[in-house]
């Protein structure tokens, strides 16, 4: 949509001009940024240095420039205005800038969903081999703290620390452990069944749960030790 600007100086008042007529003359010097500029006769003076900053950038600070409009009028006149034919235009140049906000993000998300997928393909099981770690850990931590006979508040600080490690694991195995998934499911028991109440009650870390724990983490080792390391 064209628009007619016109330019404010100490010689007066020049236009109308074209928005592109308007940067050539702002770009070559003519129009000084200290100079005003407006948007059609009914549209406010702002200095010419906005425009030509808005024209550069992208769309945030487009959407920075017409809250500033619309934030003056209401100073100016005590209530909201109707847009003005100034920010309809800058609303357009929003518009048209956001695409080209959007493709770079595309791209480097596809980026990163390629890398994924080569990842996974190169270490299928290296996500796998990282929980067996970390259970492993808990289970060293939760015998250690047991035989020195920790209870009170060390034992519900190391509680909810190590909660906040299990817990996450814990949902990430719930997506698709089961029988297709051997090594996830026995790792999904050891943390959810075994080590997860433990921590949430230290009474219930007795013989048969220890054994349990030991044994699920021997099966997903097992499992693991089967597979090729890349």
């Amino acid at each position: 949509m064209a628009e007619d600007w016109f330019v404010r100086s100490a010689d007066g008042e020049r236009g109308p001009f074209q928005f592109s007529e308007l940067m050539d003359l702002i770009h070559s010097g003519r129009v000084g940024a200290e100079n005003e500029v407006k948007c059609t006769l009914e549209g406010r003076w702002i200095r010419a240095d906005s425009i030509q900053s808005q024209a550069a950038v992208g769309a945030a600070e487009v959407e920075a420039l017409r809250i500033r409009q619309e934030s003056m009028a209401v100073q100016q006149t005590g209530e909201v205005t109707r847009p003005s034919r100034l920010t309809l235009f800058l609303e357009e140049i929003r518009e048209r800038l956001e695409p080209r906000i959007v493709w770079p993000v595309v791209i480097v998300s596809g980026w990163l969903l390629i890398n994924y997928f080569v990842l996974q393909a190169l270490h299928p099981y290296q996500a796998e081999r990282d929980y067996l770690k970390q259970l492993e850990w808990v289970r060293d931590d939760l015998q250690h703290y047991k035989e020195a006979g920790i209870t009170g508040a060390k034992w519900e600080d190391f509680a909810d620390k190590t909660l906040d490690v299990v817990q996450p694991i814990v949902r990430r195995l719930e997506s698709n452990a089961g029988a297709e998934y051997p090594v996830r499911q026995h790792l999904l028991w050891a943390g959810r069944d075994c080590i997860i109440p433990a921590l949430q009650e230290p009474a219930n870390l007795n013989e048969e749960l220890e054994q349990r724990l030991q044994q699920h983490l021997n099966f997903a080792a097992s499992l693991l030790e089967q597979q090729p390391e890349s």
